[in-house]
């Protein structure tokens, strides 16, 4: 068929060789892209149209011509009529009815079974569609063909005839002429709405289920309601693939509800309906929480340090103030000047609780040691008060503590438990098989769940927002993206397919399960809960540094105080007071200007002393006229006056 010089193509030439003839270099060029993108095929036209208007693979039977054989056994069981037509349980019909040829033998004016519904204002569909009676012996399988429901013996094809069966699928006697149905509904009536203790999503879906059901004339004394068989729920560790078990055992026609599209269900042969709607499986994670209550949230900036180390920082603050009342108690013009010794004890308590909620100290003291001490306080309170308002804020501010794992793959890299749907086995231990191990499977998943198998699962999307929505499981958030998403529909037996799909598919056109399926978005009524896990408080281990540094400038100050102790002894006093004497009896062999000088440095040198440690010290001194001596002990001593005199005086 291809040549390289001119001339017309034979007729019949493939539009192939078309496109070669016309240019041999463009010829050239789609071979080698032709070669690249695969082998040529040869595509064979369909089978043709005979003269009675069928498909040569699935001919129309003659029924009327007078040697059939079908006629003479109608003549012989009587079912011709005086005027040559044959009775049918839907009354007489012409005797070419369906016979020969393909033709639309139900439209009005033929005298079909079907004159009242295809002669009214709005005619059934099928009502113009061509179709014959046909021999299954002489008819390719592809071919669909049912048998005639009121001439038993004879089978009929729309198919045959190039036409859509829409009679078989629509025709609203059929629902009856298909018996009882065997139904597994989750112990509800597929007609009577939704009942209590079922998934919200398997009540909607029942529900539907119903509705599509009157579409096409189920009856409700039609169904038999069943229960999944023992034996089957004994070989699946689901309920819902039980039942899909069950159909295609024949024990069941339908399995009504929530039911996903798995591979586990599919290879059962089992017809699965038209998708009702697509569901996600989430990932959920336990937070640890309860609800707050009033005092809860009261109490709630108090969670930012753990009750022990509450009791640490009390006992801390009580301690200190007793440490503070000892080294100041009625030093003059301190803090606790003029108090008895359990009033500087209460003053000192009120002080060191002020310094801590102030962040800061409220006292001045006055001795060595109590500056020591109070520089250690100080420290104490500073980074107290300030680990307290970090950890704070953060609990007031993060209403929300992240989970500790962020999707599936984290849960299962730490080991840990994951419940899930026993439905979703195969397919989610194929995506990770870190989960034929980690994995706790369940009819649902919830039960594993409740019964505190594990902190995370796999659950479906619609079951929680219900749960959510009844202030249940608030516990359990969803993080990551959705790790499944499953078509959802119900599961039906073969003959039950083609009338339950079409009946799905007209509800969900007319907005019937968009109505239902509003009713799935709920608003959730969990309340706040306490998120906070414990390792959000702070605990005593976290203070330790602090406490240390708090002891040393403890010990410091004891140090000090008892060094206070031994200068104020009547040992050193004494030694103090030779010293003065001795070196004014020195100014005696010295001249009078020298003997000046020398004794005012030394009474400088003295009273700043005095000023700064030994406030209050009474010092034995004797006093001549004209001269100063060691007091021989015959008079008692007297006090000290510190005043800032004039340096020549």
């Amino acid at each position: 068929a291809i040549s390289a010089q001119g001339g017309a193509l034979a007729p019949g030439t493939p539009c192939r060789a078309m496109v070669l003839r016309l240019d041999p270099g463009l010829a050239a060029a789609t071979l080698a892209v032709r070669l690249a993108l695969g082998t040529w095929v040869d595509e064979r036209p369909p089978p043709a149209v005979g003269l009675d208007g069928a498909f040569v693979d699935c001919p129309c039977v003659d029924l009327a011509g007078n040697g059939s054989a079908w006629k003479e056994e109608l003549r012989e069981k009587g079912l011709l009529t005086a005027d040559g037509r044959v009775r049918t349980r839907l009354g007489p019909v012409p005797r070419d009815y369906g016979s020969g040829e393909c033709l639309p033998y139900d439209e009005a004016g033929r005298g079909g079974p079907y004159t009242s519904a295809c002669a009214g204002a709005q005619p059934r569909s099928w009502c113009e569609d061509r179709w014959c009676y046909v021999d299954p012996a002489n008819c390719a399988p592809k071919r669909t063909l049912q048998p005639s429901e009121f001439l038993p013996g004879l089978y009929f094809s729309y198919a045959a005839c190039g036409s859509i069966d829409r009679f078989r699928y629509t025709e609203p006697t059929l629902g009856d002429a298909l018996g009882p149905v065997h139904v597994y509904a989750q112990g509800s009536d597929i007609f009577s709405g939704p009942r209590p203790g079922v998934d919200v999503l398997d009540n909607a879906i029942i529900e539907f289920l119903g509705k599509a059901a009157r579409h096409v004339n189920f009856s409700e004394g039609q169904v038999v309601y069943r229960s999944v068989s023992q034996a089957s729920l004994s070989m699946f560790n689901s309920s819902y693939t039980a039942c899909v078990h069950d159909i295609a055992i024949g024990h069941l026609d339908v399995c009504a509800g929530a039911f996903w599209d798995t591979l586990q269900r599919r290879e059962m042969w089992v017809p699965f309906s038209s998708t009702i709607l697509n569901e996600q499986v989430n990932f959920y994670v336990r937070r640890d929480g309860k609800e707050l209550g009033f005092w809860e949230m009261v109490l709630k900036p108090t969670r930012a340090f753990s009750p022990s180390l509450w009791g640490l920082v009390i006992a801390v603050l009580v301690g200190s103030s007793v440490v503070i009342a000892m080294l100041e108690h009625r030093v003059a013009n301190g803090d606790l000047d003029g108090f008895t010794k359990t009033g500087s004890l209460l003053e000192s308590c009120n002080l060191t609780l002020l310094s801590f909620v102030n962040a800061g100290l409220s006292f001045a003291p006055l001795t060595g040691a109590g500056k020591v001490f109070s520089l250690g306080l100080g420290f104490f309170i500073l980074i107290a008060t300030a680990s307290f308002t970090a950890n704070t804020a953060s609990i007031l501010i993060a209403e929300q503590h992240g989970p500790e794992v962020s999707d599936l793959e984290d849960a299962l890299a730490l080991g840990e438990k994951v419940c899930a749907p026993g439905g979703i086995q195969r397919t989610i231990e194929a995506m990770h098989p870190a989960m034929e191990q980690l994995g706790v499977y369940g009819d649902n998943g919830y039960e594993s769940y409740e019964a505190g198998l594990c902190n995370t699962a796999l659950l479906p999307e619609f079951s929680m927002k219900n749960k959510h929505s009844q202030g249940e499981d608030c516990e359990l958030v969803a993080v990551g993206t959705p790790v499944l998403n499953y078509a959802t529909g119900v599961f039906v037996s073969e003959h039950l397919r083609p009338y339950i799909d079409s009946a799905l598919t007209a509800k969900q056109v007319d907005g019937t399960w968009y109505h239902l399926e509003a009713a799935l978005h709920p608003e959730p009524k969990c309340g706040r809960v306490a998120e906070e896990s414990d390792s959000m408080e702070l605990e005593v281990h976290h203070m330790t540094g602090n406490c240390i540094l708090l002891l040393f400038s403890l010990g410091v100050a004891v140090l000090l105080r008892a060094l206070q102790h031994v200068e104020s002894s009547e040992a050193v006093r004494s030694v103090e007071a030779k010293a003065v004497a001795v070196a004014v009896r020195s100014t005696e062999h010295v001249s009078s200007k020298q003997a000046l000088a020398a004794a005012h440095a030394l009474a400088e040198s003295a009273l700043e002393y005095i000023r700064h440690h030994t406030v209050n010290t009474p010092v034995a001194v004797a006093e001549a006229s004209g001269e100063t001596r060691l007091d021989d002990g015959g008079a008692a001593p007297r006090q000290l006056e510190v005043k800032d005199e004039p340096p020549d005086t």
